[in-house]
Formats: structure tokens, C-alpha cells, sequence
């Protein structure tokens, strides 16, 4: 359902699929996310994820799953379960991952992210491990990965 919403630049689906305490804590909105896509995936015109065969990863704890893609457009997708609401989208993360695969570095990433995240309104990131990152602090981490030449 993800990668069809993705392809179809869906954004209420995205957000339906999305952690409810992700969307209100990060302000994510229906513009915010179509933003968000336009932005990052659909930049260079209209890919079709739902082509790219997507590997779960193993070794990942019972109630998460990690998608990757296998090919030069490399991202991950991660999804947890959730006791309260089922397995959810983690969705700013999804966003971060294609930021990181169209700069390749990481410092580069994460200042887009952080760039996109003021231009749209959106708080932060909700990284895999459920910590919420606010926008001030993905700009400081990118700035000590730059100053490490990554």
C-alpha cells in the first residue's frame, strides 16, 4: 500500500499509514507530505516504485520490517508494529532515506531534510529507533558529519 501511495503521490493515504503520534508530533500535513514527494521522490519527474523489487531485510527485531531497494535507487522503508495502532509507516524517515539517496552523503541528506522539514512546516524526524529528532538538531549532526568529510 505504501509504494502504491508513493507512486500515486497520495498523501492522505501516506499519512493514514503513518504513526498517528508521528503525524501530530511532527506536523505532518496532507501539503506538507505532497511537498515532501514532490520534493524528494518525484524531483526528477514520475518514477514508478512499484517497479523496484523491495527486499525485507533480515535480522530485524519481531515488530519492525525494513525495505530496501536493491538497485540504483536505493531507500528503505521502515514499518513497526505497533501495540496500540498495528504496523505503521514510519513516514519522515521514508522522506530522509529519499533525501539521502538522491545527495549520497549524509551531512548533505540531512540538511535537505532539515531544509525541506522549514519550508513545509514539519517538525523533525521520527528515526527508526522512535526517537523524534527536532529540526535544530538534524542541522547540528550535519554540520559534525560535514566536519567529519561524511
Amino acid at each position: 500500500m505504501a509504494v502504491t501511495a508513493i507512486d500515486r503521490k497520495d498523501a492522505r493515504g501516506l499519512l493514514r499509514l503513518a504513526h498517528p503520534d508521528e503525524v501530530r508530533r511532527l506536523n505532518l500535513t496532507e501539503a506538507a507530505v505532497r511537498g515532501l514527494l514532490a520534493d524528494t521522490y518525484w524531483r526528477n519527474g514520475p518514477p514508478t516504485l512499484s517497479r523496484i523489487p523491495l527486499e525485507r531485510l533480515p535480522q530485524t527485531p519481531a515488530d519492525q520490517a525494513t525495505f530496501v531497494s536493491q538497485d540504483d535507487m536505493a531507500f528503505g522503508m521502515w514499518i513497526t508494529d505497533s501495540r496500540t495502532h498495528g504496523w505503521r509507516l514510519n513516514l519522515s524517515f521514508l522522506f530522509f532515506s529519499f533525501c539521502k539517496r538522491a545527495q549520497g552523503r549524509e551531512s548533505a541528506a540531512r540538511l535537505e531534510y532539515a531544509a525541506l522539514c522549514r519550508r513545509y512546516g514539519v517538525a523533525g524526524l521520527h528515526d527508526p529507533l522512535a526517537v523524534f529528532h527536532p529540526v535544530e538538531r538534524i542541522e547540528a549532526r550535519a554540520r559534525e558529519l560535514a566536519a567529519e568529510g561524511r
